[in-house]
């Protein structure tokens, strides 16, 4: 078993090893990614799913990774605060999320493409702050939000988190998604259906999440 204090190292290892602006080598994102899935606020920080993480410089003059998403929004986050093995429950909503992704992305650019202003700006219906499509990040309204979607799509078909299975990537695939195919389609008809999705402030979203953690 690999211990806390192991992973601890090895992400302070590949952080420091890692140049400023650059994309991680493969086999360390893929470590870095399954310790996000341990961060407390996980689904705000894998947003729609994770595309790359890179690593920026702080404004302390150290290094922190970032998440980029597959909206192309990013965000900062503190791998120590990743230092617990992952739930099932954490891999199953990170494999959901990343199901839906191409139809969360298609909403954000179709909803910028009709409805924003001419400084390509959309109005937040939260802070009021008309936001750019890189200063924002897409939201599952509440009710129903992205979680209690998944609860119901769960509910319905009888089964539990425990009964999905997880195929996590590997060399050529750095993606965590549901096992099953015809499930995943049938999810993501389940949340095509159900999600009422809107474009948000990306800063706003975060405070949001945070308030109440996934």
């Amino acid at each position: 078993m690999v211990t806390k204090q192991a992973r601890h190292e090895r992400a302070s290892r590949i952080l420091a090893m890692t140049r400023v602006g650059s994309r991680l080598r493969t086999e360390d994102e893929l470590f870095i990614r399954e310790l996000i899935l341990s961060h407390p606020d996980a689904e705000q920080k894998v947003g729609i799913g994770v595309m790359a993480v890179r690593v920026m410089a702080t404004r302390w003059g150290g290094k922190a990774f970032v998440i980029v998403r597959r909206d192309g929004s990013r965000t900062d986050f503190s791998f120590r605060k990743c230092l617990n093995a992952p739930t099932h429950w954490a891999l199953v909503s990170s494999a959901a999320r990343e199901e839906i992704a191409r139809d969360v992305v298609a909403f954000k650019a179709k909803t910028f493409l009709s409805l924003a202003d001419e400084d390509g700006r959309i109005l937040c219906p939260v802070t009021g702050k008309r936001v750019s499509f890189h200063e924002s990040h897409v939201d599952h309204e509440d009710p129903p939000a992205f979680r209690a979607i998944l609860l119901e799509f769960l509910d319905t078909r009888c089964i539990t988190a425990e009964d999905v299975a997880i195929e996590q990537g590997g060399d050529l695939n750095l993606v965590t998604r549901m096992a099953d195919r015809a499930m995943a389609e049938d999810w993501r008809g389940y949340h095509r259906d159900r999600a009422r999705l809107r474009i948000i402030d990306a800063d706003a979203n975060i405070r949001l999440g945070s308030q109440v953690r996934g």
